[in-house]
């Protein structure tokens, strides 16, 4: 099925556009990941030139752009008069996307589009022709990368925009795409795909429900793409392996589960990518079946052997907290669980009855949440949660804890006292200031809490408002400060919580500082 035909809503502009013969010289496409969006750009360009999509790359009218380093464009210029490893890289990469617009591709890890690229284009799109000229950025956000220059460059172009060319942004980000820019594009929002569309979309594979498919999927067209080739029965044969790994526990069972999933992760990346994920999302059953969350997923077998799971292993939380973590954390929510499953092990701190882990807010925030899911179960007694003075968010030390900190701040007492004050009203039993840390006096303040666990609805309510705030207020400041993690960081908490606003830092281009220099 088309992608014209998935998201008709959406494909009416282009095709008025196209009847009309009123086809704008910029337009810049949005929505969620997985929608299509970079399917439906590639199919608006073919119908306009009345060309196959596969036969895109070869046109000599397109020009293609993504994110990618400045080395890598620069070398792709030089390649007109011989080929090299990027215009190689290159040419797969649009051959992938021309061949299946609804697979997701990327580049390279790079989130930049550098300015040389821009400088590039323009020399190509002002040269004078009868044909019509088009560009396709895909991750257009990325041109606000840094400093913006790209974004800046690209504004300048669409002011005054060359004839017969026209521009199609792309992005997952609508936000973070310059408002200027924005403003000089026709915009089309692409919607999350309904179950109907996902039905649709499957009409051909009668045996799995669109509610099932929604589920797995997360109405994700790039997930469903892959889910497109599996049936039922090598779906549960997925969770079978890995519910006889989990349940006898023996060196047999577990080897067999891990060749398999070697196997697939050599022979197919992107199948073993989706067998991760149908256990994932089996694991995520199990913990709504334990939390008595409503679902109907119309997949009798499926929900069979998640009920079984759930009676013998109960809660596993643990595993969709992996799941949804980024890769950046994901070793460190690994080693948290580790740490609590051995906890029993270690050695108490200092005397008293008490352990040391570290973990991001949301790591925090569960934790918290399942200690005292624990203690209203009547399996453990009260806890108590508490800061050390060596965390991000209550300390001023400007020799050790924040001495990276090379914005000014990090002379200054105001983080600390700004810590415990709105710590005391999100709900701590208790806060502190003090000095501490074997420092010195004067030289060091640390702001610090308490907070009880008792299984109450009010510490559920109590310990997320707090955590939240007492681990972002930290992270912020060291975002202010331009430390690539904790913008990397607060950046995620903003995305998890609408309501969060923490102004980023500025960062300057490293073009600007070389031509200074």
């Amino acid at each position: 099925m088309e992608i014209s035909q998935i998201q008709s809503g959406s494909w009416q502009k282009f095709e008025n556009a196209i009847k009309e013969e009123k086809i704008s010289n910029a337009y810049i496409i949005y929505g969620p990941s997985g929608s299509g969006k970079e399917a439906l750009a590639l199919h608006f360009v073919a119908q306009i030139l009345s060309s196959k999509i596969t036969d895109l790359v070869s046109n000599e009218n397109i020009t293609f752009i993504a994110p990618a380093s400045k080395d890598f464009y620069q070398n792709l210029f030089k390649s007109k008069t011989f080929e090299t490893d990027e215009y190689n890289q290159w040419k797969e990469f649009l051959s992938n996307k021309m061949y299946n617009p609804f697979l997701k591709k990327v580049l390279s890890d790079s989130n930049n589009i550098p300015v040389v690229t821009i400088n590039n284009l323009k020399e190509k799109i002002y040269f004078k022709t009868n044909s019509r000229k088009i560009v396709v950025i895909f991750n257009s956000e990325a041109l606000s990368h840094g400093s913006g220059e790209s974004a800046n460059m690209l504004l300048k172009v669409l002011e005054e925009p060359p004839s017969k060319t026209t521009f199609i942004l792309v992005t997952d980000y609508i936000d973070k795409v310059m408002p200027t820019i924005k403003s000089r594009c026709q915009s089309v929002f692409v919607p999350r795909l309904t179950n109907d569309s996902i039905a649709q979309f499957f009409a051909k594979n009668n045996q799995l429900s669109s509610n099932f498919i929604s589920f797995i999927t997360d109405n994700n067209l790039n997930a469903l793409n892959s889910l497109n080739s599996f049936d039922k029965e090598e779906i549960l044969d997925c969770i079978k392996d890995y519910f006889n790994a989990i349940r006898y526990k023996n060196a047999e069972s577990i080897s067999g589960f891990i060749d398999r999933i070697e196997s697939l992760y050599k022979s197919s990346r992107n199948e073993f990518d989706f067998h991760l994920t149908i256990i994932c999302k089996f694991v995520k059953l199990i913990s709504m079946i334990n939390r008595s969350i409503d679902y109907n997923i119309e997949f009798e077998e499926f929900e069979e052997l998640a009920l079984i799971v759930n009676r013998k292993y109960g809660n596993m939380d643990h595993i969709e907290l992996i799941e949804n973590s980024p890769e950046e954390i994901n070793q460190q929510m690994a080693d948290n669980i580790q740490w609590i499953k051995g906890a029993g092990e270690n050695k108490l701190v200092v005397g008293s009855k008490a352990r040391i882990l570290y973990a991001d807010a949301e790591g925090r925030m569960r934790i918290a949440e399942a200690f005292n899911r624990a203690i209203r179960n009547n399996e453990i007694g009260p806890v108590i949660l508490g800061r050390d003075h060596h965390d991000v968010s209550g300390t001023d030390s400007p020799y050790r804890e924040t001495s990276n900190i090379y914005d000014g701040s990090r002379y200054t007492a105001d983080m600390a006292i700004q810590n415990v004050i709105g710590d005391s009203f999100r709900g701590a039993t208790w806060v502190s200031i003090h000095n501490g840390g074997g420092v010195g006096w004067g030289e060091v303040i640390n702001g610090g809490f308490g907070m009880l666990l008792d299984g109450s609805e009010d510490a559920d309510r109590n310990l997320n408002m707090m955590l939240h705030w007492d681990v972002n207020n930290g992270i912020a400041r060291r975002s202010w400060a331009r430390n690539k993690n904790a913008n990397f960081a607060i950046e995620r908490a903003m995305e998890k919580e609408p309501l969060l606003k923490v102004t980023l830092p500025s960062e300057v281009n490293d073009d600007l500082i070389e031509k200074l220099s």
